[in-house]
């Protein structure tokens, strides 16, 4: 049954009983307030294919003056550009507020608007024929819209926004090798409340996509390209963390979920890297500033490398606090025993920087292929202990992905590629029964 349904047949018979002289009226209202109307959704289709219309249409425009284009006076064509702005922004901002059955079309033109506001920077550049740091134009671009997107409200304005500041942060680390410091909080600082307040998934997940970007150019820029990847990982442990915390405590678990689904991707990605024993020793080489090295320098090490670590295990000790609370029964449904292995993994991570890089790989390595089996392995004991037949696929896969990076390392020992072949296509024919056996038991007690 639809939900919006189910909710209006519910609160109709309360109501029905409450005359009746069944329950009482604060009976009834305690009731309604286990079902909750669900919040409308955006209406993305709307939005998306009526902006692009009206993108089109400010395009089609603009072709017709072009043809004069370079004959009109610079006064007309400034003219020209600041009407469309004004014309788009203010139709769409007076649908939007005064027009509830518009709303969709009004935000998709001030959508519009912040698109042509973006293009208007350059044309004006290019009219008056202004030399500026071309970077600074998507900063700009980017205010702009999250100017909108807190006065509106607008989620699609904050998705523009961030993709512009993280834009801004990438084109001024790959023209100029500059760090943008401004950059995370503005992502996070400015937009993430938004997400929050207008309980916006699309923008959560916008918002970590762009962070993990950001954090990369920014981090491969402010130290050494050594540090990319252990802030990269302490950013991804972190979220990680922030999800499970939205999972124990039980607020917005619809966002933990987001933080879980790319956290956690992002992270088994980073650890099968790691997995590789010539890369691993490379990526886990800290080479410590020398020393003629600057405060400023070591400043900037220390809140990128060590201050993202301490940040992620303290939140994953929020989620240990938030887990002790809960009776024992609940605390492997939110937060299954594997994921310790995420912060774990950091802690090996950063304790395998000072390994001294005269040891074989395999020390750095190992670590993380004990790390990345044991998820796997834990990840199809569900799968078959929970009947969910996604959970053991992924960890099928995932265990065949491994066997064929260790067929790549171990080309030179024929009887270690043997035994691991032999252990994958064992582990995968027992997942496979057991997995059967559950099922049939399931079906004779049915």
């Amino acid at each position: 049954m639809d939900m919006n349904r189910a909710v209006r047949w519910l609160r109709t018979e309360s109501a029905r009983w409450v005359k009746e002289g069944l329950i009482q009226e604060e009976q009834a209202q305690a009731i309604q307030a286990l079902y909750p109307a669900p919040q409308a959704a955006r209406p993305w289709a709307v939005i998306i294919f009526s902006g692009l219309g009206a993108v089109i249409v400010g395009l089609g425009v603009i072709l017709l003056f072009a043809y004069n284009w370079a004959a009109m006076p610079k006064a007309a064509k400034l003219g020209m550009i600041l009407t469309a702005l004004i014309a788009l922004h203010g139709s769409g901002i007076y649908l939007f507020l005064r027009h509830p059955r518009m709303k969709a079309v009004g935000e998709s033109l001030t959508v519009a608007g912040t698109m042509f506001f973006g293009g208007g920077i350059w044309l004006i550049a290019q009219i008056y024929h202004i030399q500026e740091h071309f970077p600074t134009a998507f900063l700009i671009w980017g205010f702009g819209a999250l100017l909108l997107a807190w006065a509106l409200p607008s989620v699609f304005q904050g998705v523009m926004a961030a993709v512009l500041f993280a834009v801004w942060a990438g084109t001024e680390a790959a023209a100029f090798n500059a760090a943008t410091h401004l950059a995370l909080p503005l992502l996070f600082g400015a937009l993430l409340p938004l997400a929050y307040r207008e309980r916006s998934r699309v923008l959560l997940a916008v918002l970590l996509v762009a962070g993990a970007f950001t954090v990369a150019v920014v981090t491969g820029v402010a130290t050494n390209e050594e540090t990319i990847f252990i802030s990269l990982l302490a950013y991804v442990v972190l979220a990680a963390g922030v999800g499970a915390v939205h999972r124990t405590s039980g607020k917005a678990p619809e966002f933990g979920k987001v933080y879980h689904a790319l956290a956690i991707t992002t992270y088994m990605i980073l650890v099968y890297i790691l997995s590789f024993g010539d890369v691993a020793e490379e990526l886990l080489e800290m080479r410590l500033p020398t020393a003629g090295a600057t405060m400023a320098y070591w400043g900037t090490l220390a809140a990128y490398w060590i201050t993202p670590g301490i940040a992620a295990l303290g939140v994953w000790v929020v989620v240990l606090a938030l887990l002790l609370r809960l009776p024992p029964a609940e605390r492997e449904d939110r937060v299954p025993v594997d994921l310790w292995l995420v912060p774990g993994a950091l802690l090996a991570a950063y304790g395998l920087t000072a390994v001294p890089r005269h040891v074989d790989e395999w020390v750095v390595a190992g670590p993380f292929n004990l790390i990345l089996l044991a998820h796997i392995v834990s990840l199809m004991a569900r799968g078959v202990k929970k009947h969910a037949v996604s959970k053991v696929a992924c960890g099928a896969i995932l265990l065949v992905f491994v066997a064929g990076a260790r067929y790549v390392d171990l080309l030179q020992s024929l009887v270690a590629r043997g035994l691991v072949f032999l252990l994958v296509g064992s582990a995968l024919f027992a997942e496979g029964i057991c997995y059967a056996r559950g099922s049939r038991l399931d079906e004779e007690e049915e």
